[in-house]
């Protein structure tokens, strides 16, 4: 389907993009990442100076002067839009007037999706002493909620009706913080964060 690649538009030095939002270079991961800056869509706020945007000789410039381009990274499974320096094919950008916006390189045209990031995984290892370590980590752009369960990450191949620990003395491994006894932690977890913890069965 190409419903989320058409209708991108340049309205008053704002891109517009496919979902009705603008397109702003400030990007979804820190700039520490490897020097990469995803870029996101946003609601429209013709104040931003991240939202600025001037269409020239094939190459959409952003107000840092940094152009729009698109390149692969081993995190994400499609190529992503960020700011590059300008002048290479992947920072050719043709924004046609059927609304569709493609670059030079072999990435074909822009689009917008609704993927935040990888997905976020969970990681357990059990310890001397009877604990567990537990290490929950955000892998997508945006704040999520993660949940541990504790009988779940314990006791990961117990089969219904079959006895397993359902809660557990917890303790965060970052802060030393003791969180008690506990069936479960959820927090919201910031972009490329995660929940560190070890759990002591009682």
């Amino acid at each position: 389907t190409t419903s989320n690649q058409t209708g991108w538009r340049l309205v008053g030095g704002s891109v517009i993009t496919p979902s009705g939002d603008c397109l702003d270079v400030a990007g979804q991961l820190p700039a520490k990442d490897a020097g990469l800056n995803w870029l996101r869509t946003r609601t429209c706020d013709p104040s931003l100076p991240s939202q600025k945007w001037r269409y020239t000789n094939n190459k959409l410039i952003a107000s840092n002067g940094l152009c729009l381009g698109v390149m692969s990274h081993w995190l994400w499974p499609q190529p992503m839009v960020s700011l590059l320096g300008c002048g290479s094919r992947s920072t050719n950008i043709t924004l046609s007037p059927n609304g569709t916006m493609s670059t030079a390189s072999d990435y074909g045209c822009l689009g917008v999706s609704n993927i935040q990031g990888p997905p976020s995984s969970l990681w357990r290892k059990p310890m001397a002493g009877g604990k567990t370590a537990v290490l929950a980590i955000n892998g997508a752009a945006l704040p999520h909620t993660i949940t541990i369960n504790v009988s779940q990450v314990l006791s990961p191949d117990a089969r219904p009706g079959e006895d397993s620990a359902t809660e557990a003395r917890a303790v965060d491994v970052w802060t030393g913080e003791k969180l008690g006894n506990v069936t479960s932690i959820s927090r919201v977890v910031a972009p490329h964060s995660n929940i560190f913890i070890t759990l002591h069965v009682l």
